[in-house]
């Protein structure tokens, strides 16, 4: 899992991971996220 507080979106995480376990949702769908950065 990724800290949503460290994350703001690039996708680079999502672009190294071989097994494609990672995925981007909008930040509005996440109250954590909505009012980070």
């Amino acid at each position: 899992m990724v800290d949503q507080s460290y994350c703001y979106g690039c996708g680079i995480c999502r672009a190294v991971c071989k097994s494609n376990a990672i995925r981007l949702e909008e930040r509005a769908k996440s109250p954590v996220a909505a009012n980070l950065w």
